[in-house]
């Protein structure tokens, strides 16, 4: 289980799976009392999206300037049907 703070996004982000076999960030967020919304981005987009998330978010994950967005989940895997 991936340890829920902006940190343990950033540790997986560089982690070992993510730079070489991973092609695909998954990211769950939830916006006020909505359902989850999936964001899902190619390796091509890793590094540029951890270091807009290490800028506009929190260590618990929520958005700096709203603080009703948080990212509820995150994974990085090989293929789509990986996603939990």
């Amino acid at each position: 289980m991936n340890e829920m703070t902006l940190e343990g996004l950033i540790r997986l982000g560089n982690s070992h799976f993510a730079k070489y076999d991973a092609n695909w960030m998954i990211i769950e967020v939830k916006a006020f009392d909505n359902e989850p919304e999936i964001i899902i981005n190619p390796k091509e987009n890793f590094q540029a999206k951890l270091d807009y998330y290490a800028k506009a978010y929190d260590n618990d994950l929520t958005l700096k300037t709203n603080k009703n967005i948080k990212i509820v989940n995150f994974d990085f895997v090989e293929a789509i049907q990986d996603v939990w």
